[in-house]
């Protein structure tokens, strides 16, 4: 179930740190967005709208998918050598690996509720949509504790090339057809203001190009299929 989150970029640290965690901040602001009108699309759900249902029970599957693998990356990669480098973290990353545990049995109970559904069709009986506020709830909970204990502790403890490895394991199993539509999350995530200036420093002109040439279009196509504004 692991999947891929777009690469982020790095962007110049302190100089006392030993590497630039501020990247983790823009996936935890994809994967805010991600959850964010998840349930409300699922209670949009008519009777007499099929294809649509079809859409965005794909869509939610996906979304469960993406953070899913963001986790199985920290999970391989993160705690371990946090906890050996920085005993003083180790409440924190305990309390992070119980999230983990917790949010691992919040996805796969909505996988469980998602099959259903697809058997059932129709409208979403409360049960999908009441999983995506439980794990929306438990999210927001895990991300700022990550935000507090973990980032600034992960940035004096990891080098630059160990806390690329994040980004680069997520980009082994990024779903084939879904980097656009990750990207397009992200870049919709990112403050009006900052997004231009964010992918100049952090995004290939080689990916920029592609994304003005195809990649916006496939994600503005997407986003039509769940009937909401791209």
């Amino acid at each position: 179930m692991a999947t891929a989150l777009p690469r982020t970029g790095t962007v110049p640290s302190a100089p006392d740190a030993t590497c630039d965690t501020s990247d983790m901040r823009v996936v935890h602001g994809l994967l805010r967005a991600l959850f964010l009108d998840a349930s409300g699309l699922v209670r949009t759900i008519g009777a007499t709208q099929p294809r649509r249902r079809a859409a965005i029970s794909a869509h939610i599957a996906f979304v469960s998918t993406v953070l899913a693998g963001h986790h199985h990356v920290e999970d391989a990669l993160l705690w371990d050598d946090l906890a050996r480098r920085a005993p003083r973290c180790g409440l924190h990353v305990g309390l992070m690996r119980s999230q983990h545990a917790e949010m691992h049995d919040l996805l796969a109970a909505l996988d469980l509720s998602i099959a259903a559904w697809d058997l059932r069709g129709g409208p979403d009986d409360g049960t999908v949509s009441s999983h995506l506020d439980s794990i929306r709830t438990a999210l927001e909970r895990h991300l700022g504790d990550e935000e507090r204990w973990i980032l600034p502790v992960a940035a004096t403890t990891l080098t630059q090339k160990e806390w690329n490895r994040l980004a680069e394991m997520g980009g082994e199993h990024t779903p084939k057809g879904k980097a656009f539509i990750l990207l397009g999350y992200m870049l919709r995530s990112i403050p009006d203001n900052d997004r231009e200036p964010w992918a100049k420093a952090n995004l290939p002109l080689l990916l920029r190009a592609l994304w003005r040439i195809a990649g916006r279009r496939t994600f503005d196509a997407y986003r039509r299929g769940l009937a909401v504004d791209a």
